[in-house]
C-alpha cells in the first residue's frame, strides 16, 4: 500500500504544474486554492484508483506484484486523467485567469507578458478556424479587462484580430467592441473608421443593435445630437437593461448637446436606479456633452 501512497504523491505534485503548462500560465500566478484543487484532486483520485487495483490484482492472485502494478497504474492514470482535465478550454480558462492577476500590480506586468504570449501563439494561425477561436477568446476576456480599466490592453488584443477573415456575425461583434473601446479612450475617428469598415446591415439583430448604439453614441459626443437620437429614439423601451442603459446615457448626450440640460439629467438619474452610481462611469467616457452633469450627480450620489 505505501507504493499507491507514494505513486499518489507523486501524481498530487505534479498536477498543478500540469495545470498551469496546459493553461499557458507561470506557475507562480496560480492561486493557492488552485493548486491545492489539482493536488488534493489527483491525490484523492490516484488513492481510489490504487486501492481499486490492488482489490482487482488480489482477486486475480497476483499478491506478490500488487502493489507496485497498482502502484503504476493508479499514477499513471491520475496525471493522464488530471492532463485531460486540464485541457478543457485550457485556453479560454487561462487568459481569464491572467486577466484577473492583472488586477493585481505586483503581478500585473508577468500575467499582461504571459497573455501577450498565449494570444500572440493562437493568432499566428491563418487557417479561418483559428482566427475564429482567437476572435472567441478574445470577446471572452474584453468584459473583465475593461471592467477593471484596462482598457488600452482590450485595445490591443481587439486591434490584433484578423477582422477581414471573421464571419459577418463576429466581425461585427469585435468591430463594436473596438469601437467601444477606442471611444471610451476618446479616440472618436478612429472609432469611426473601424465601424465603417462593416457592410451593414447586420443578419443578427442583436449585433446590429449594439453597432447602431455604438454608432449613436459616437454621434451624440462627437456633436450631432439629433441624429443620435434618432437612432436611440426618445423613450426607454429596451428590455435588454444593459442596452437600455447605454440608450438612457446616448439620450443624456445627445439632449445636453441640444440644451435640453434637465431631460438630459433625469435620463442619467434613470440609469443609477436602474444600473446602479457605478454606471454613470459610462458617462464621463467619452467625454460628452453630458459628462460634467454626469460628475456632478456621481459626486451627489
Amino acid at each position: 500500500m505505501l507504493e499507491v501512497f507514494g505513486a499518489a504523491a507523486c501524481a498530487s505534485l505534479l498536477a498543478p504544474l500540469l495545470q498551469a503548462r496546459a493553461w499557458g500560465v507561470p506557475f507562480g500566478l496560480l492561486s493557492v486554492a488552485m493548486v491545492l484543487r489539482a493536488a488534493f484532486g489527483a491525490l484523492l483520485g490516484a488513492l481510489l484508483l490504487g486501492v481499486l487495483a490492488l482489490v482487482l490484482l488480489g482477486l486475480w492472485g497476483d499478491v506478490q506484484h500488487a502493489p507496485r502494478s497498482a502502484a503504476l497504474f493508479a499514477g499513471l492514470m491520475a496525471i493522464s486523467l488530471g492532463a485531460l482535465g486540464a485541457r478543457r478550454h485550457r485556453l479560454r480558462r487561462g487568459a481569464i485567469l491572467l486577466v484577473y492577476r492583472m488586477r493585481e500590480a505586483d503581478a500585473r506586468e508577468q500575467a499582461r507578458a504571459a497573455l501577450d504570449r498565449l494570444l500572440l501563439r493562437l493568432g499566428r494561425g491563418a487557417e479561418p478556424r483559428s482566427v475564429m477561436r482567437h476572435a472567441a477568446l478574445v470577446l471572452a476576456i474584453v468584459q473583465p479587462l475593461t471592467s477593471f480599466d484596462l482598457w488600452e490592453d482590450a485595445r490591443r488584443y481587439l486591434e490584433a484580430i484578423r477582422r477581414d477573415a471573421l464571419d459577418p456575425r463576429t466581425r461585427g461583434m469585435v468591430t463594436q467592441a473596438l469601437a467601444t473601446t477606442l471611444l471610451h479612450l476618446g479616440q472618436c475617428e478612429s472609432a469611426r473608421l473601424a465601424l465603417a469598415e462593416l457592410e451593414r446591415p447586420l443578419d443578427d439583430p442583436g449585433v446590429e443593435t449594439w453597432i447602431r448604439a455604438t454608432e449613436a453614441l459616437l454621434l451624440a459626443v462627437t456633436g450631432e445630437p439629433e441624429r443620435a437620437l434618432a437612432r436611440v429614439g426618445e423613450d426607454a423601451i429596451e428590455e435588454d437593461a444593459s442596452l437600455r442603459a447605454s440608450h438612457r446615457i446616448i439620450r443624456a448626450h445627445a439632449l445636453a448637446g441640444l440644451g435640453e440640460r434637465s431631460r438630459a439629467e433625469r435620463e442619467l438619474r434613470a440609469v443609477v436606479l436602474e444600473a446602479g452610481p457605478a454606471a454613470l462611469e459610462r458617462a464621463l467616457r467619452p467625454a460628452g456633452p453630458a459628462s460634467e452633469l454626469a460628475r456632478a450627480l456621481d459626486a451627489r450620489e
